[in-house]
């Protein structure tokens, strides 16, 4: 199941940004710019959808084979996503 980090809690996605590159990423997770985070395990996530401020889009960081995550995607997007959008 997806669940969405609280701001404080974005702290558990830094080492998903190890071999990621995109400053917006490492802005929303550091606090810097606004966004949501959306990942598979609260405690202990291993992929994450970073959703970036302003509807400018999504990035996927973390183990993108983990099905954890991926399995449950679909309908995450149509129930929560979808309907804010």
């Amino acid at each position: 199941m997806i669940v969405e980090l609280k701001p404080n809690a974005f702290h558990l996605c830094l080492n998903l940004l190890e071999e990621w590159e995109s400053i917006e990423a490492k802005a929303v997770i550091g606090g810097i710019n606004p966004g949501r985070v959306f990942v598979e395990c609260a405690e202990t996530p291993r992929t994450a959808m970073i959703s970036l401020g302003n509807n400018d889009g999504f990035l996927f960081i973390g183990d993108a084979a983990n099905e954890d995550f991926t399995n449950g995607l679909n309908h995450f997007i149509d129930t929560l996503i979808k309907p804010e959008a």
